[in-house]
């Protein structure tokens, strides 16, 4: 728990020898039933100065790193329950019948399962990036130092973005899976018998605790701003490199598969920065407070951070058929994150600009745009991906 320490904020350990605390009745909730939810209820509260944690003052990095540990780890729980969902949701599909046909062989049936796979393979992507990234980060440091646990909180600070893109991104999996989930099942998803029912309350609550997913999105632009500001990451220059050429020269074969999602992926980049760019010059600071151009924002960082870090998982696979059935994946998140971004950014410019300058930029977008020489194909790599799954009949993406 936190107390103001002649006006700093602290942390302490509330145990239960401390005297001065009782807890009320257990809060009746609408899932996650055998979580226990109480109130706790302090008066002149004493607590021992050895239940100190850190230092007197350090209570907010304290309290902020552990809402950062725990959002990264609830997007792995989410993206994890994405999946089970959808083997559920698929062992149901495989067994009802329908007009003298199991469902799973009816088309919108099926684009549903194309798009679950999807958006539990996002989070599982974004998750691998984020801990190998920690990992990465404290693998050299010394355990037995004297300093150790400081630099775990600023690694896991400085990764503060990381781990709301992954709650937000995990827990709209979920959301999304189970929903469909519940539409697959019909009329007994509805039923509390069926398993759908009790999914369908527990998911809930994950966009809601450590941090609501709106709180997160402004963390995500927020630090993002403040970082551009501060000049922590080399946004200046990578904006002023940006400026003129959207689609630098990339490093992939004119023959590579993916080249127009690759081209895609930069555009998108080169979009989020110059809005950004935008913003800022408009609003400076005050760019934190508003938040009709911070959520748009959030959700181009969010929609970026899931096709760079797909296309990066993808070229890292050797060639083969699992790498083809992730291609396959990573071709309709791109369609969809390329879209999601697309919209984001022109809700941004439209809003920050008007006459001629609103159309020069609309130019800017859609010459560079037609560059990429990318055209969504989303119908192809939904059907590609079902087919898939209907083989393996289970999550294959592990």
């Amino acid at each position: 728990t936190f107390a103001s320490v002649n006006g700093k904020y602290t942390a302490f350990i509330l145990d239960k020898d401390c005297e001065g605390w009782v807890i009320g009745e257990e809060e009746k909730k609408m899932g996650i039933k055998g979580s226990s939810t109480v109130t706790f209820f302090l008066e002149d509260c004493k607590v021992p100065v050895e239940n100190m944690l850190g230092q007197v003052g350090e209570g907010g990095p304290i309290a902020f790193n552990v809402l950062y540990v725990g959002r990264y780890k609830l997007g792995v729980t989410t993206a994890a329950g994405a999946k089970f969902v959808l083997d559920g949701a698929l062992e149901y599909a495989n067994e009802r019948e329908q007009f003298n046909k199991t469902i799973k062989n009816f088309g919108m049936i099926q684009r549903k399962f194309a798009n679950m796979v999807t958006r539990a393979w996002e989070g599982d992507s974004i998750n691998y990036m984020i801990t190998g990234s920690l990992d990465h980060t404290l693998n050299t440091v010394d355990k037995s130092a004297e300093n150790y646990f400081e630099i775990v909180q600023k690694a896991i600070e400085d990764h503060g973005i990381e781990a709301s893109i992954s709650k937000v991104v995990g827990s709209e999996a979920l959301a999304y899976t189970v929903d469909e989930g519940v539409q697959i099942y019909g009329g007994n998803g509805f039923i509390e018998e069926y398993p759908m029912a009790c999914a369908y309350r527990d998911e809930r609550i994950n966009r809601i605790f450590e941090g609501t997913n709106e709180i997160n999105r402004l963390i995500i632009g927020g630090t993002l701003l403040k970082k551009a500001i501060l000049e922590e990451i080399p946004l200046r220059d990578a904006i002023a490199s940006r400026m003129d050429n959207w689609i630098p020269q990339l490093n992939l074969s004119k023959n590579e598969p993916i080249l127009s999602e690759a081209k895609a992926i930069e555009f998108c980049r080169s979009f989020m920065l110059r809005c950004l760019h935008e913003s800022i010059l408009k609003y400076g600071q005050d760019l934190k407070n508003e938040q009709w151009i911070i959520e748009p924002l959030a959700n181009m960082v969010i929609s970026l951070s899931i096709m760079d870090t797909g296309f990066k998982r993808y070229r890292q696979l050797e060639d083969g058929e699992h790498k083809n059935h992730v291609r396959e994946v990573l071709s309709l998140s791109v369609v969809d994150q390329y879209e999601t971004c697309l919209q984001a950014g022109r809700d941004i410019i439209n809003y920050l600009m008007s006459g001629e300058k609103l159309s020069s930029l609309l130019d800017i977008i859609i010459k560079w745009e037609s560059e990429t020489g990318y055209r969504p194909d989303r119908i192809r790599w939904q059907k590609a991906i079902v087919t898939t799954l209907y083989t393996q009949n289970k999550y294959y993406l592990n």
